[in-house]
């Protein structure tokens, strides 16, 4: 559920005849297996890794990053957000809603507050009064900008200039050998500020709290280890469904639940950015 759109399937008739597609249609009985594990698209901002084709979905591993801005046209508020499927959804973002904006949690699913990103001094990103993005000229300079393969570790780098007293690279890393995710930002920052960073989980996920991090469950099933590391002292904190009436929310839409959302979980990371760089890393051991 990037951006717009629903967290859906539906048949695309124009790839009847695609031998990719028609091997994911099967599972593999019929058609051809793709051989890249990896896809980027800087102009669109894009990045994509999965683990093998050979997986089944109940079993598959994949992670999106993105990073970039063209306009507001359908654009929430999510440069540098990223998801990750293991098993099921397990990292996400709210989704669409409608296009109601005079609805509170319409308002909610196009904001910073409905993604995986950075928060200073408790604010996201700039809404307009109509519930739109506002988007100034550095929004337009979010980008991909590094990107690699070697071997089973795969890698992108997008960086945002928005905020104008931090500068954000984001790097997300999937070692598929070891089923290793992890999401790095690098913020340099020009004064002290005080700094959020939040993670959506998905609904019917648990969250157990440790010391240095959360484990993630589905059931009894553990699906993921995570644990912080960082330059500077962190606070870590999650929310629940039963916690809703934080400012920060665990609204999830799709397609059936459009009105009513579902109820996730959030990983939050407090923080205190100094003058030049710091570092946040989010390691998830995904669990096979």
């Amino acid at each position: 559920a990037l951006g717009d759109s629903y967290s859906s399937v539906k048949e695309l008739e124009y790839l009847s005849s695609d031998p990719h597609y028609i091997w994911f249609q099967t599972r593999g009985k019929e058609g051809a297996s793709p051989e890249n594990t990896m896809a980027v698209y800087p102009d669109g901002g894009y990045a994509i890794m999965r683990s093998s084709w050979q997986d089944l979905p109940d079993k598959a591993t994949y992670c999106i990053l993105t990073a970039a801005t063209h306009s507001t046209a359908h654009k929430h508020q999510d440069d540098l957000s990223f998801i990750l499927y293991h098993k099921g959804a397990l990292f996400t973002e709210a989704g669409k809603r409608n296009y109601n904006y005079a609805d509170p949690e319409t308002e909610y699913a196009y904001s910073s507050y409905a993604h995986n990103v950075l928060f200073i001094d408790g604010q996201g990103w700039p809404m307009s009064e109509t519930g739109h993005p506002i988007l100034d000229d550095n929004a337009y300079h979010t980008k991909i900008i590094d990107y690699g393969q070697n071997g089973s570790v795969m890698w992108a780098t997008g960086r945002s200039e928005r905020w104008p007293t931090v500068a954000q690279e984001r790097t997300l890393q999937y070692d598929s050998d070891v089923n290793l995710v992890t999401i790095t930002d690098l913020l340099t920052a020009t004064q002290e500020e005080n700094i959020r960073l939040i993670y959506h989980i998905a609904d019917g996920v648990s969250i157990a709290q440790f010391e240095d991090g959360w484990e993630l469950s589905h059931g009894e099933e553990l699906l993921a280890k995570v644990s912080v590391s960082s330059s500077s002292a962190v606070t870590l904190h999650y929310l629940t469904e039963n916690e809703n009436q934080h400012e920060f929310k665990t609204w999830l839409f799709d397609e059936d639940h459009i009105e009513t959302p579902l109820n996730g979980g959030l990983l939050i990371i407090d923080s205190v950015c100094v003058p030049g760089e710091n570092s946040i890393s989010l390691n998830i051991q995904l669990i096979e």
